[in-house]
């Protein structure tokens, strides 16, 4: 009986979870169309990579560094975006950041 008293509630508040993330995820808004916009013309660029999990802003070259050289990133920084937020809404502060050599992933 104790197994019962305990096991329903937590059935039931699992699935009552389960269904208010599904719902949260289905009402996600879109991102911007500028961040859209942004974010294709970095990948078309090479600057970003959109992985399965994530966006990769990789940062940009110094404008002292003409040997070809890839520039290695200083610091990181990852995004995790919250329930509502796509991640290509993080596509122009992460631009920003990744110009001032911080290499950055936008988590999906």
């Amino acid at each position: 009986i104790l197994s019962l008293t305990v096991g329903i509630p937590y059935l039931w508040l699992r699935q009552s979870a389960l269904k208010v993330a599904h719902r949260l995820l289905a009402n996600r808004q879109n991102a911007f169309k500028s961040a859209k916009n942004l974010l294709m013309d970095r990948i078309a660029i090479g600057r970003v990579q959109r992985l399965k999990r994530c966006d990769v802003y990789y940062p940009s070259l110094d404008s002292d560094n003409r040997s070809g050289e890839q520039l290695r990133a200083r610091c990181g920084l990852i995004f995790y975006p919250g329930a509502l937020v796509d991640r290509t809404a993080y596509a122009p502060i992460a631009s920003r950041l990744s110009e001032l050599g911080i290499l950055v992933a936008a988590a999906n």
